[in-house]
């Protein structure tokens, strides 16, 4: 409608804005040649729950990062949303009129390219995903001797499983810094200079078996901070309030008291001035 950008009556009132906030943003960090028009799911919370509508799942990534031979699919620059694609929902295109929802957008990718999409922790989980996979591609190519051969719709084809793996990393690399210089919108809550430079913060042990202690400095004392604790994917783990506290202590539980596996998570500091400093931290077991 004309009024679809109302604060009260627009689409804001009746879709979860966050979650098509970050289902655009896999959508174009990966180029899926089946993004918005295909494989793509919505779901409506509970009324107790606000009774909204969630864009999501993500899934069906096969034809992304570079994987297809057509529809420009294995550039690192464009846009999927407004390919002009009669099958793309309207509401993409509409959502990016608003000058809310773009710098929401980039707001977003700031915050999740100081966590999870920072460029060394995305190579980093190719490459743990990579030695995972070592031992089972050997068998897997003896069965299905696909290597160096061309596999609809596949673009690249690489003679080796690295080089495949290469592929996959390069293609990324280029793609983040793509969408760092061309995502619409601006953000304007964004941490001082002076606010990261100087905050102090230990974190020990790294990695960890049991908990993890951040350690604040008393000069930061005076600043509130949020400590959030993310997986792999994304997902919030733990939120922490710091307000004036020197040591916040993470027991390895999620918001709800169960205990969450082994493996990397995110911690992401933020003041209500935006964006502070994040890092990785990696959860153990006992051999």
């Amino acid at each position: 409608s004309d009024i679809f950008m109302d604060s009260l009556e627009g689409y804001t009132k009746y879709i979860e804005v966050s979650s098509f906030v970050d289902h655009l943003l896999a959508a174009e960090l990966t180029l899926d040649v089946d993004a918005y028009r295909l494989s793509s799911f919505l779901y409506k919370d509970k009324e107790s729950k606000g009774g909204k509508l969630n864009a999501g799942p993500l899934w069906d990534y096969n034809l992304a990062f570079g994987n297809a031979d057509y529809g420009n699919a294995w550039l690192t620059s464009g846009w999927r949303y407004g390919t002009g694609n009669s099958a793309q929902p309207f509401w993409w295109n509409r959502l990016l009129e608003d000058e809310k929802f773009r710098n929401q957008l980039q707001c977003r990718w700031q915050e999740l390219r100081a966590g999870v999409f920072q460029t060394d922790s995305i190579l980093q989980f190719i490459d743990e995903q990579a030695a995972t996979l070592a031992e089972a591609q050997v068998r897997n190519f003896e069965r299905w001797t696909v290597l160096g051969e061309y596999v609809w719709p596949n673009y690249f084809i690489g003679n080796t499983y690295e080089e495949e793996i290469d592929y996959l990393k390069n293609w990324t690399t280029e793609r983040l810094i793509w969408m760092d210089a061309n995502l619409v919108g601006v953000c304007e809550v964004v941490a001082t200079e002076e606010l990261k430079n100087n905050i102090s913060l230990t974190v020990r042990p790294n990695p960890f078996l049991e908990s993890v202690d951040f350690v604040f400095g008393k000069n930061n004392l005076r600043n509130d901070f949020q400590l959030g604790i993310y997986d792999v994917l994304g997902n919030e783990i733990r939120v922490f309030d710091v307000e004036g506290n020197e040591v916040v202590r993470w027991d390895g539980k999620n918001s709800v008291g169960n205990n969450v596996g082994a493996g990397v998570y995110f911690y992401v500091i933020s003041s209500e001035k935006g964006w502070v400093k994040s890092g990785r931290i990696l959860r153990i077991t006992e051999n």
